[in-house]
Formats: C-alpha cells, sequence, structure tokens
C-alpha cells in the first residue's frame, strides 16, 4: 500500500464541485436550454463526425429537450450537494453536445467539460461522511488545467499585433458596452492594457502553484476576471477560471470555510441557496438573456432534487479508497500534462487552434456567400435552410480563421446533401487583422 501521506481530503475537488453546481445552473438559465439546435430545425447540425444524422424527428426533440434541461439542473444541484454521479452525467452531456456538433464547440464549454471530468475522479460528499483520504492527482490535474489555459493564453497574445493594441481595441469595440461607457479611440492605453493581460495570464500560469505567492496571485485573477466579465461576452469562462483557484488554496482554509457553511445552511437549503448563488450571477452579467423557460425548469429540477434528498436521507454510505486510484495517478498526470502541452503548441506546428486556449488572437472580418451552379455558371443563392452563424454582409469573429475553415467546410458538405443534386459552394471574403480581403471559395470549382 502507498504512504499515508500519499492521500488527502479531496477537500479541493469538493469545494470546485459545488461552485461549478451553481455556474452550470446560471449557464442554463442563461441559455435557456442547454440544447437549443435540437428544437430550431433551421440552424443545421455541423458535426465533426460528418454526415452525423439527428437523432430525433423535430416533433419530439422538444420533450427531449425539456426533459434534458431539467435533469442538467438537477445534476448541477446535485453535485454542489456532493453527487459524483451528476458530475459524470454533465460531463457526457457537455461532451457529447461538443463531439456532435462542431458549432458547440467554445473554450468555455471544453473548460467546464475538463473540469467537470476532474469532479468525476474523486469523492464529493462532504468531510463529515467520513471518507477514506483520497490521492491527491485529480487535484492535480485540475491545476494542470488551470495552468495550461494560462499558458496557452498568455504565449498566443506575445504577438505584434495583439500587444500593439488594435486587437484588444476591436474587441471591447463590437462586443462590449466599452464604446458607450468610456470612449473609443485610445492607442496607448489599449497598447498598455494588452501587454498586462499578457503577462497577468503567463505571471498565474505559475504563481498559483507556489504557496508564498498564491495568495496574490488569486487577488490578481479575481480582479483580472471581474473586469473582463462585464466587458466582453465569454458567457461562463470568468466564472470557471475564479472557480478554479480553490484548487490552489490551502486545504485549512477550505475546510474552515466547509464548517462555517455547513453550520449556516442545513442540507434542505442546500440546493435553494445553489439556485439563489446562480441567479445572482445571472443578474450581474450584462450579456445574459433568457425566457421563461430556464426559470421554470430551474424550479422542477428544485422540486425534484427535494424528492432525492429525502429518498436518500436514509442510505448509509460507505466508500474506500481503491487500490488502483493511488498508482495510475502518476502516469494520467504525465499523460495530461503531454496533452496540455501539445495542443498549447499545436498551432506553431501547423494545426488548427481547437483546444489551445488561444482565446481572441485574431480579428477576422468575414462574408459568406451561398451559390448553386446553374447553366453552366455560379449564380447567388439564399436556401430557406441556411445557418444564421454566417451572413452575406460583413461580421466579426473571434474564433481563428482555421476553426471557421473546418466550420465552413462542414458547412458546405451539409447544404450540398440538403439540396442535392445541386453543386454548391461558399463564396467566402475575408480580412484578418484589417487587411485587405481575400478570396476563398470552399466546394466545387
Amino acid at each position: 500500500m502507498p504512504a499515508r501521506d500519499a492521500f488527502d481530503d479531496p477537500i479541493h475537488v469538493r469545494a470546485l464541485a459545488c461552485l461549478l453546481g451553481v455556474i452550470v445552473c446560471k449557464d442554463l438559465i442563461t441559455v435557456d436550454v442547454t440544447f437549443s439546435f435540437i428544437a430550431h430545425p433551421a440552424q443545421f447540425h455541423l458535426s465533426f463526425i460528418d454526415g452525423f444524422p439527428r437523432l430525433l424527428p423535430t416533433a419530439a426533440a422538444f420533450w427531449f429537450l425539456i426533459g434534458v434541461t431539467v435533469l442538467s439542473f438537477l445534476a448541477a444541484l446535485r453535485m454542489s450537494s456532493g453527487s459524483r454521479r451528476a458530475a459524470l452525467w454533465l460531463t457526457l452531456l457537455y461532451g457529447g453536445a461538443l463531439v456532435s456538433d462542431a458549432l458547440m464547440y467554445a473554450t468555455n464549454l471544453y473548460l467546464l467539460v475538463l473540469l467537470l471530468g476532474v469532479c468525476c475522479l474523486a469523492p464529493l460528499k462532504a468531510a463529515s461522511v467520513s471518507w477514506p483520504p483520497w490521492p491527491p492527482w485529480p487535484r492535480r490535474i485540475g491545476q494542470l488545467t488551470v495552468s495550461a489555459v494560462y499558458l496557452g493564453a498568455g504565449l498566443s497574445k506575445l504577438d505584434p499585433e495583439f500587444l500593439s493594441g488594435r486587437v484588444l481595441e476591436a474587441v471591447l469595440y463590437f462586443d462590449s458596452y466599452y464604446p458607450r461607457l468610456i470612449g473609443w479611440h485610445m492607442p496607448t492605453g489599449f497598447r498598455v492594457l494588452s501587454w498586462l493581460t499578457a503577462l497577468t495570464e503567463l505571471g498565474l500560469a505559475f504563481t498559483l502553484w507556489h504557496p508564498r505567492t498564491v495568495r496574490y496571485a488569486v487577488i490578481v485573477g479575481l480582479v483580472f476576471h471581474c473586469a473582463i466579465a462585464p466587458l466582453i461576452p465569454v458567457r461562463i469562462f470568468s466564472h470557471l477560471m475564479m472557480a478554479s483557484y480553490v484548487l490552489f488554496l490551502p486545504a485549512s482554509q477550505l475546510q474552515r470555510a466547509e464548517a462555517w457553511l455547513a453550520q449556516r445552511i442545513s442540507p434542505i437549503w442546500r440546493a435553494p441557496a445553489c439556485l439563489v448563488a446562480a441567479l445572482a450571477l445571472y443578474l450581474l452579467d450584462p450579456f445574459a438573456k433568457t425566457g421563461l423557460g430556464g426559470f421554470i425548469n430551474a424550479a422542477i429540477a428544485l422540486g425534484l432534487n427535494e424528492l432525492w434528498r429525502r429518498r436518500s436521507a436514509t442510505r448509509t454510505l460507505q466508500a474506500r479508497t481503491p487500490r488502483l486510484a493511488p498508482r495510475v495517478g502518476p502516469v494520467l498526470i504525465a499523460c495530461y500534462a503531454a496533452f496540455q502541452v501539445f495542443t498549447i503548441a499545436k498551432p506553431w506546428l501547423g494545426f488548427s487552434k481547437f483546444c489551445s486556449w488561444q482565446m481572441f488572437s485574431e480579428v477576422l472580418i468575414m462574408t459568406v456567400q451561398t451559390e448553386v451552379l446553374r447553366e453552366g455558371s455560379w449564380n447567388k443563392t439564399a436556401p430557406a435552410n441556411a445557418s444564421p452563424r454566417w451572413g452575406s454582409r460583413p461580421r466579426h469573429y473571434w474564433s481563428s480563421l482555421s476553426e471557421e475553415r473546418f466550420y465552413l467546410q462542414g458547412y458546405q458538405r451539409w447544404l450540398a446533401r440538403q439540396n442535392h443534386p445541386e453543386q454548391i459552394r461558399l463564396s467566402v471574403q475575408y480580412s484578418l487583422f484589417h487587411a485587405p480581403p481575400t478570396q476563398l471559395l470552399i466546394g466545387p470549382d
């Protein structure tokens, strides 16, 4: 058996799970329904797996959608109360969305899936349940994820175009309230902010690990993300990064906080408290939009959670540390670290920027026109089943050109299948960093 000091109380992962439950509830309220694309047949499925079929007819999709959303709310509430099965359900749910539809990909959802996966690797019940000590490698995987995010983002910003301030200026002008609140053209100010952004991200990748600097790093990180959240529509990214700081805090501080909360919030009020915290995050988000459905689904899930709590209150929990858990830890950490190093480096090796944590590294202006071949010439057309993501007017995109090209290739194949036997291609006009437009044709010549 491994030495006793090879184990510890998984308080860090337990705290992360509680915070992720709140964030997922906020995301479900904001988005209204997790998989809205199922209920909207005009918005196509662009799959990583070319030809991935629609699983349900439109008539049944709505009710399936409601059921999935309620179960997702319930899982988020259960995870905040310490359910590892709920964490597994949410991991599979969000992970399945990313795999089944390429346009669902976003850095914040990819990060959410990784952090939810960390919560599946350790017990999430409170310390009062007397779980045995657990090997610390789930926490290490979570810490590596946080450092990889900051390192990838910081390295991608060590680019003359970003450090000039023009990228940050464009991001804030087109996607925030900045022009109305502050002003617009301040080249020197944006240049300083760009350098501070890159240095902050690179610094946080390392200072969070050291006991002497972690406290100051957490304060800097909180200020950094609190400044980002109201200015740029990053959905839940800032919330996830701030929640992940609990993985670096001393266990004694988290245990005192857990004991303090346990004395003041009884088990019956934990799920309502989770929803109240999620509602507070929603109200503080200037970009949040929702319909009544999000609140109705949350109320139904709250009632189901109370039934679940009463049913499970009589159960006696017993657990033992698996013998294999401490042995596979070093191997998993090494493999995961190698994977993150590769994802950070692959854009410089000629691969795409998927999963490389390179956010807002390009200013891409793009116009997409659909053309159909008729009588030997290509004519512009507007298919009824066209995606609302792209249009015939110039639009700004904060994903990279390589990502958009991948999306458009799948889009063209989808359009060709839907409109067979007509031949369809996409005529794309794009400009990077406000350079002269370049034409790109996707499909048959």
